[in-house]
């Protein structure tokens, strides 16, 4: 498909409703997760590092920090470390010895924070210009890919909606 039929324009209505509903989809996962599920291992072949649970989602918080910083002009708290492995290496050491429950807290920390800065942005930030149709990734498309990939994967069916039995 020709790479200019993938780009729209977006509006700030449409961009919302697609962070929140990929925040919404997250949080049931994290609102879910056990002591144990946060040590539960993810991306063994992918990386050299032995990445958890709690290091997927502290890595999907970082990227969204970094958007986040980008739309109010501040300095990135995760900068570039040369390559995007060295950063994501660096985005786990940073959080490596911190607790499940504290990268769940920073995860809605920056949700928050991405929402409140999207809504302060102006109109032709959105519809200025095309982008493409997964715009803005690191807040939609990141999150899901990891979610469904390595987060909901891993825990099985302990994420899908559990059915009430009727007497």
């Amino acid at each position: 498909m020709d790479a200019m039929a993938e780009r729209i324009r977006h509006t700030r209505a449409a961009t919302l409703a697609r962070v929140r509903g990929e925040w919404r989809a997250l949080d049931k996962v994290l609102s879910g997760l056990t002591p144990t599920d946060f040590r539960r291992p993810v991306f063994q072949s992918e990386t050299k590092e032995s990445w958890t649970i709690k290091d997927a989602i502290a890595h999907v918080t970082a990227w969204k920090w970094n958007v986040h910083a980008s739309l109010v002009k501040g300095p990135r708290p995760y900068p570039s470390a040369g390559t995007v492995h060295a950063t994501n290496k660096r985005i786990y050491e940073r959080w490596l010895r911190t607790s499940g429950r504290a990268v769940v807290a920073d995860a809605r920390a920056a949700h928050e924070a991405v929402v409140k800065a999207l809504r302060a942005m102006p109109a032709d930030y959105f519809s200025g210009k095309t982008h493409s149709v997964h715009w803005p990734f690191d807040l939609v498309g990141h999150s899901t890919e990891h979610r469904v990939r390595h987060l909901e994967r891993t825990l099985g069916n302990k994420t899908a909606p559990r059915r009430v039995r009727k007497a």
